[in-house]
């Protein structure tokens, strides 16, 4: 089994934990050190975060390292990615309510405004569905836990395969709302696009793709250690051309692993997870892209956080 493979069993093996296990009632702390960035209004985040057999949803304000819980659907849901319009989805982890849900963060907590069933017939052999993509016009993408074959589903209950290959790794960011980047779990991490039922190579790489305008973010290990790379096209750039790399974010230590970078919906803020294996700690870091890629904040992310996102609080 690949490390890949390897990481969505484990996420697989919380979620139907989470079923049945008790919430806890203590709340994750996280120490900030956060750089110059109270003056630029940045986007709150999301994470979705494993506290002993159970998954957890919080909001973390990225000026203080601040966290506040919020309550998802009943059942156990899996944290997808966020929408320009301030929506972020969730898939159920429950074997009994197959749906993907579009979900904002309002005042008084979490307001769910699209609700989109699976029947079924569709991914039968998954028990639940992780989590892909969706697009700012709509467009939904979820894989199936265990056969991580992604689907594009539609609101009157449709869906289309987005490709019969068994090395697709369920991971997915929305180009725009025709095109679909895809990582395959193949030696160097190869990232294909997918346009109305066909796929074409690129000569971009990496793991947890993240788009947002004209920028797409993953991460990737050419030389052994993790990096996160975010690429730049031109406008009018060809359909399989996602861009020169223009930022490159190295782990400190031979250690840390990279993850879940997470590019907000203008493009301009990223959002990445640091887990130092040898002392067991986790970092959120954010970088300003508009600043050139400058680290604005250092967080300590509670143990556990395997999934974050941007999210702008609906008034």
């Amino acid at each position: 089994m690949t490390p890949a493979r390897r990481r969505l069993s484990l996420l697989l093996a919380l979620a139907i934990a989470a079923c049945t296990a008790p919430t806890p009632s203590a709340t994750p702390g996280a120490s900030s050190s956060a750089g110059p960035i109270a003056d630029a209004d940045p986007p709150e985040l999301v994470l979705q975060v494993a506290v002993g057999d159970s998954l957890e949803l919080y909001v973390l304000d990225p000026l203080d390292g601040s966290l506040s819980p919020i309550r998802p659907p009943d059942g156990a849901w899996l944290l997808g990615d966020a929408d320009s319009g301030g929506g972020f989805l969730l898939t159920s982890g429950a074997a009994g309510d197959r749906a993907a849900l579009i979900a904002r963060l309002a005042a008084d907590g979490l307001e769910v405004t699209r609700r989109v069933p699976l029947s079924r017939e569709v991914l039968a052999e998954d028990a639940f569905l992780f989590p892909g993509c969706h697009s700012a016009g709509g467009r939904i993408a979820v894989a199936g836990a265990q056969s991580l074959q992604l689907v594009i589903l539609g609101d009157d209950g449709s869906t289309t395969p987005v490709a019969p290959m068994r090395d697709v790794l369920g991971e997915c960011a929305w180009v725009d709302d025709d095109r679909l980047a895809l990582t395959l779990d193949r030696i160097g991490d190869p990232i294909v696009i997918w346009q109305a039922g066909e796929l074409s190579q690129t000569t971009a790489a990496g793991r947890h793709p993240s788009s947002a305008g004209l920028r797409l973010a993953s991460v990737e290990r050419p030389d052994g250690r993790w990096q996160v790379v975010v690429r730049e096209r031109a406008p009018g750039a060809a359909p399989t051309d996602l861009g020169a790399v223009r930022w490159r974010f190295a782990a400190r230590a031979p250690t840390e692993n990279l993850s879940s970078p997470a590019l907000s919906a203008d493009g301009r803020w990223l959002a990445m997870l640091a887990y130092e294996g040898e002392r067991g700690v986790s970092r959120l870091r954010v970088a300003d892209l508009e600043r050139d890629g400058l680290i604005v904040a250092d967080l300590g992310a509670p143990e556990g956080t395997s999934t974050i996102d941007w999210i702008r609080r609906r008034p």
